[in-house]
């Protein structure tokens, strides 16, 4: 009878042990307790990367253009005038780039027309990745450069105006072809870009010489050709900041180059009166010329269309030719706008 009971037992509590543990199987599990997403964190803009709000695209073409008048004491009506276009993958770059440079001077009896001119092919490699901070830069430029000067007597009767029937001119004309290497450095930060290079190279200048002159015992004429090789040192500063971000931002330009310039003795001065064919034939002088070119610009964001920004801008054109048998220093403000994508 007690073994009887003993497997009762045994059989309900088997039985009751199931039933809890298929209870306890059919409860649901409590819900992990929810964790709040984290924002990823922010990725300060540079010039590949935009600020929020901007184009996420990275930015690979580099347009610049702008126009401006020179502000001589003739009071000529000159221009200067720039272009440049070029493309940027991630580790190279492609421009090509036009200027011309209008100036004039007047001395007692002579007017002077200077016009600087050229087109330049400019490739360069960047190290590091698109987004760094610092990468080194190696540049390789290939020009071609016009110097065109000319000489027109003025009137010794009328101040300041050319003769009637003028035929006593002078023209001295420095074509010039040019290669160049240079290292520098790109930076970009959130707010500020900036790009230094310093290269040398090699200059072949074609120099012709024309002269006319009216006189009591007719018209005379003459010319002379001239052809040097030369090395050319050079550099250029780029830097460019937001002022107020998405309205405003300060550029500056810097670029200046030393040279020979073949030139005769009245590259400084000239007297047509006591001017002679041997004068004309006589050899040339080599002058080391020191030129810069220097712009302050403000970019108006704000009115940014299609990528493109209006920009105003200011400078010095800066011109020293040193030579033994004298010196001419030029230095003349500009005045002028463009529009620009805001790219270095």
């Amino acid at each position: 009878m007690l073994r009887g009971v003993r497997w009762t037992v045994l059989v309900v509590g088997l039985i009751a042990s199931v039933g809890v543990a298929r209870a306890q199987a059919a409860e649901p599990e409590p819900a992990p307790e929810s964790q709040p997403e984290l924002a990823p964190e922010p990725v300060a803009p540079t010039a590949e990367l935009p600020a929020d709000g901007e184009d996420k695209k990275p930015r690979r073409w580099i347009t610049d253009v702008g126009g401006g008048v020179p502000i001589l004491e003739s009071g000529a009506f000159k221009v200067v005038a720039n272009a440049m276009v070029g493309y940027r993958w991630k580790k190279l770059e492609l421009l090509a780039s036009g200027a011309i440079n209008q100036y004039a001077s007047a001395s007692d009896n002579v007017f002077n027309n200077t016009t600087h001119a050229g087109w330049q092919l400019h490739g360069a490699y960047a190290t590091g990745s698109p987004g760094d901070r610092l990468r080194w830069m190696f540049v390789q430029d290939l020009a071609q450069t016009l110097y065109l000067t000319r000489y027109v007597e003025l009137s010794s009767s009328t101040p300041g105006q050319l003769r009637d029937f003028n035929l006593n001119i002078k023209n001295e004309d420095s074509h010039m072809l040019r290669g160049s290497g240079l290292v520098g450095f790109l930076y970009a930060s959130p707010r500020t870009q900036a790009r230094v290079a310093l290269g040398l190279g090699l200059q072949a200048e074609f120099y012709l010489m024309t002269w006319f002159m009216t006189g009591s015992a007719g018209t005379e004429a003459a010319f002379k050709v001239d052809v040097q090789l030369s090395a050319r040192e050079q550099g250029h500063v780029q830097a460019r900041h937001q002022l107020l971000p998405g309205k405003l931002a300060l550029r500056l330009y810097s670029d200046w180059s030393t040279f020979t310039l073949s030139r005769s003795s009245a590259a400084v001065t000239i007297d047509f009166s006591k001017f002679s064919d041997s004068q004309a034939s006589a050899s040339l002088f080599r002058y080391r010329q020191i030129e810069a070119s220097n712009r302050i610009a403000l970019d108006l964001e704000r009115y940014t269309y299609r990528g493109l920004m209006p920009s105003i801008f200011a400078g010095l054109d800066l011109s020293l030719l040193r030579a033994d048998i004298g010196n001419s220093t030029a230095i003349v403000p500009v005045l002028g706008i463009g529009f620009t994508n805001g790219q270095l």
